[in-house]
């Protein structure tokens, strides 16, 4: 797999590996039958590669910047939540302020950005992560604003006209789960059983807001979203969040921008985290 990815013969990479074992002076691999393990210290030069490559890459941004180059690239890490409206907004205006620097965007869960982020395959990492996320501790975060979660349906589902809602109404209605962020449904599934309810066994699983919006908007679904993700659809009308009782579905939980600790930004990074920032002030939830 190595060889395949790097374009050069197996022979070739395992001669590289031996000569630099025999440079360092350590065993990087546990060669066996099965194939090879990395040892404890390979996987300490493999965190020191991703910081020196990282750094490669944003030494020759800061060189350009300096040189007075007007073009470079601006590569995102983006939760669902932020994509839809705060970083498209972001993006717009740093566009009209930066027309020459280019723009790339990965949209994922906050687990595969952060690692991403440390690998120097992008910048910067805007996200709303579940509480159950560790921030590796060579990442530095900063609270963009509150985020809250929301029991969401259409304005023709039964329940959005009711008075009173308890768990117990939300039970026979079918339910619209991530499928990575498995977690976010087992909290669910907790707050059921807490009250004593059965959790609901109709539950459709995705993790494509498309897919969503059209299941929310076609029929009696319910959706647990944080509130940016949806908030066009809210201000339309064409979606409307449930005021449960307890409210023991909608914890709050901070979006963070997530950059790494050591080494510098690059310029287009600097420029952009100011834009974010502003983009942020206007989200109701803080």
């Amino acid at each position: 797999l190595a060889a395949e990815a790097t374009g050069v013969s197996q022979q070739a990479v395992s001669k590289a590996i031996a000569k630099l074992e025999d440079e360092l002076g350590v065993q990087l691999f546990e060669r066996s039958a099965f194939g090879a393990t990395p040892t404890a210290f390979a996987r300490t030069l493999e965190r020191r590669a991703q910081t020196i490559l990282a750094e490669t890459r944003l030494a020759n941004a800061e060189l350009n910047a300096l040189s007075g180059a007007k073009h470079g690239t601006l590569n995102l890490g983006v939760g669902l939540t932020l994509a839809r409206e705060i970083i498209a907004h972001a993006i717009h205006r740093f566009r009209a302020q930066r027309p020459g620097i280019g723009i790339g965007a990965m949209i994922d869960v906050s687990p595969v950005l952060y690692q991403r982020l440390l690998r120097g395959e992008i910048d910067l990492v805007a996200s709303s992560p579940p509480e159950y996320v560790e921030i590796p501790p060579d990442i530095t975060t900063v609270r963009l604003f509150m985020e809250q979660d929301q029991v969401t349906v259409r304005p023709s589902h039964p329940l959005a006209k009711a008075k009173r809602i308890t768990l117990s109404d939300l039970v026979p209605y079918p339910w619209i789960a991530p499928l990575q962020n498995y977690s976010l449904w087992l909290r669910i599934c907790d707050a059921f059983s807490a009250a004593g309810i059965a959790p609901p066994k109709d539950v459709i699983r995705t993790d494509s807001v498309p897919l969503t919006l059209g299941l929310l908007t076609s029929e009696d679904c319910i959706c647990l979203l944080g509130r940016e993700m949806m908030a066009h659809e809210l201000r339309a009308g064409e979606l409307i969040a449930l005021k449960i009782e307890g409210q023991p579905l909608s914890p709050e939980r901070p979006a963070l921008l997530a950059y790494r600790s050591k080494g510098a930004l690059s310029p287009a990074a600097k420029a952009f985290i100011p834009l974010l920032r502003e983009v942020c002030q206007g989200v109701r939830y803080r």
